[in-house]
């Protein structure tokens, strides 16, 4: 995995990790900055104090969105080598979570399967427990056409520290997965 360092003692540089906004730093922007910036316009000798608390709350926020690279930092995924499956019948594809550092995080998973492929969720949330290094989750897909086909990527999403932003990550993954012919159905006709 890109995520492990090749030796011990040197450390990998962190992904390519994409913040965006959440609900929270909204829901705290329409609380501190437009009051503020209000009281600030209408009552000159307060600008001060407006100045401050929307310099906190910029502070704050530009913290947390410096904290949220490292969010999502010891999280690797690990699928089959090969999956086989068949046409049209129901299947569940196995996905390991490795949480390095054992401390327990809820992350927002979804798979980049291919359009032969379907499933009935784009997206998980898991929760990940303290003190366990693998998580187990099984992905539900139905394939609908025969063929050899490649899961190459998943995506993780964790929230930063303090819930202002969302780190969001592309992981590689390497998956073979094999459709076969449903025999079962074939059989009967």
């Amino acid at each position: 995995s890109d995520l492990l360092a090749a030796a011990k003692n040197v450390r990998a540089p962190l992904p390519d990790v994409m913040i965006v906004p959440r609900n929270r730093l909204l829901l705290w922007f329409a609380v501190v900055v437009l009051p503020f910036s209000l009281l600030g316009a209408v009552e000159p000798a307060a600008a001060g104090i407006s100045l401050a608390a929307i310099g906190g709350l910029l502070v704050l926020a530009l913290a947390d969105a410096a904290g949220c690279r490292a969010t999502l930092a010891g999280i690797s995924l690990q699928l089959p080598e090969v999956a086989r499956m068949s046409k049209d019948r129901e299947a569940k594809l196995e996905v390991r979570i490795r949480n390095e550092h054992w401390r327990p995080k809820n992350l927002r998973l979804a798979l980049a399967l291919p359009r032969e492929i379907e499933s009935p969720q784009e997206d998980a949330w898991v929760a990940l427990p303290r003190d366990s290094e693998w998580s187990r989750l099984t992905w539900p897909c139905l394939p609908r056409k025969r063929g050899n086909y490649q899961l190459e990527s998943a995506y993780l999403e964790a929230d930063s520290p303090l819930g202002f932003w969302g780190a969001r990550r592309e992981v590689p993954v390497r998956s073979d997965l094999r459709v076969y012919p449903d025999l079962f159905t074939e059989r009967r006709s």
